[in-house]
């Protein structure tokens, strides 16, 4: 049986992971500033963004899903080309994806043809969840086996995330009504360079600890992914993003330790430009990955 994997394009997968492993993107619409494109997963768009972001902090950005009819659009075309289809989203909880693909597979009235599952994660984490269902086709699992699989690995999702400035994720939660980040917050975590290390557990996030600056807390956050790694992965897969050029990040000492460390246990790093989804809340800068605990 030949099925699709589909994830939308939030979703922190190299490009050249996605190709090889023929992972079917559902965009996102972006628009900033001026500029109106459709997020495919595109690192010069994601690129082209990063620059005008980090240029022009107070440039209106913001992303839309597509509707559902567009959605629907999209999964008729890979009908055409497939007997079924596997969609692993955005959480639910942060976005109106998983809506809008469940509502698309309603108006096509697509039967078990498509299965829409929330991976309970945002950006790398989903990365995760979308790898694991990769790995598994590639071994011969059959189509329920994976769905059973990715239920299962949206439960135990991670991930942990550093935003390089505030200002950006501030200004997000203020258009959202969500005043989360206040004013005295964000003024005092800028004036002490203040980085915070967030973890998500699924849906649930927490600051994990505080680092001064931006070197120390890419050195935490390197220690961690060091950690988990060396604790064990149900998947030996790692993904990572940065909301910038990649060799920002692969030619840091740190992340050479990492890769000792991977090497050792057998695991595989997945280093991607953050999706221009992320950027828009999160900022220019920003780092994170998301894993399968052993669980």
């Amino acid at each position: 049986m030949s099925f699709a994997i589909v994830s939308d394009a939030a979703c922190d997968l190299p490009k050249s992971y996605v190709e090889a492993n023929q992972v079917e993107i559902l965009p996102i619409h972006l628009r900033f500033g001026h500029e109106i494109a459709n997020d495919v997963r595109d690192p010069a768009l994601a690129m082209r963004f990063y620059r005008t972001y980090l240029e022009h902090k107070d440039i209106d950005a913001e992303t839309a899903p597509y509707t559902p009819q567009e959605t629907a659009a999209f999964f008729r075309r890979l009908l055409a080309r497939y007997e079924r289809i596997l969609c692993i989203t955005i959480t639910s909880q942060r976005s109106h994806i998983h809506a809008h693909c469940t509502e698309a597979r309603r108006l096509l009235n697509a039967g078990d043809r498509i299965e829409v599952i929330d991976s309970n994660s945002l950006f790398a984490g989903q990365a995760a969840v979308v790898a694991a269902a990769v790995e598994m086709r590639e071994q011969g699992a059959s189509f329920d086996e994976i769905v059973h699989e990715v239920r299962h690995c949206a439960t135990i999702v991670e991930a942990f995330v550093m935003p390089y400035d505030l200002y950006y994720m501030r200004a997000r939660a203020r258009k959202r009504g969500d005043k989360s980040i206040g004013l005295l917050q964000y003024l005092a975590g800028q004036a002490l360079d203040i980085k915070p290390i967030i973890h998500a557990r699924g849906v649930e996030t927490s600051v994990a600890t505080k680092a001064r600056g931006v070197q120390d807390a890419l050195n935490e956050i390197f220690e961690r992914a060091i950690s988990v790694v060396d604790q064990g992965l149900r998947l030996p897969i790692l993904p990572l993003a940065y909301a910038g050029n990649p060799k920002d990040i692969t030619q840091l000492p740190k992340y050479r330790e990492l890769e000792l460390a991977a090497k050792a246990r057998e695991v595989q790093l997945l280093v991607s430009i953050m999706s221009t989804t992320a950027g828009v809340y999160l900022g220019p800068g920003s780092f994170g990955f998301g894993f399968l605990p052993r669980a």
